[in-house]
């Protein structure tokens, strides 16, 4: 009996520990966190393909990916998510900052297929200036319960790649 318990603890434990994480891109520079949501899979896109730069060409767009996001709280078929997204220069300075990417379904909710796969996007343009460094945080959050993926990323704005 103490044998089977101790299986059944260990189970929980380590289906604990997958709700809960940090993960790091060293190519792209991209650091992924999740606490009670889950993802199968996070990465940047410019010009559909996976970033494996930490510079980012001017005009262009970056896609940051997250695919398989699990662990919303489900209330009435629907689920309510937020998600943030700010750029931060080198002296703290917030540049387009968007505090509720997803406020317009926070009277409808969403279905679980519509948020299954999150992309926030970057457009790499003023007011953000060439050979600049700056920070790229995002927050998707579960409005009706405790669950969050936050992610990071430096980069440097270049007019063409070296």
């Amino acid at each position: 009996m103490k044998k089977h318990t101790f299986i059944f603890i260990l189970v929980l434990l380590v289906l604990q520990a997958c709700k809960v994480g940090t993960k790091t891109d060293l190519a792209s520079g991209l650091i992924i966190r999740h606490d009670g949501l889950s993802y199968e899979e996070g990465y940047l896109v410019m010009d559909n393909q996976k970033l494996t730069k930490k510079e980012y060409l001017d005009g262009k767009m970056v896609n940051l990916i997250l695919k398989n996001v699990e662990g919303f709280t489900l209330t009435d078929e629907r689920v309510y998510a937020g998600a943030s997204s700010v750029v931060i220069d080198e002296k703290g300075m917030k540049h387009m900052e968007y505090p509720d990417l997803f406020k317009q379904f926070d009277l409808t909710g969403l279905t679980q297929k519509d948020i299954e796969d999150i992309t926030l996007h970057l457009t790499v343009a003023p007011p953000l200036e060439l050979d600049t460094k700056y920070v790229w945080k995002t927050k998707i959050w579960d409005k009706k319960g405790k669950g969050l993926i936050e992610t990071e990323v430096e980069f440097t704005i270049l007019h063409k790649m070296p």
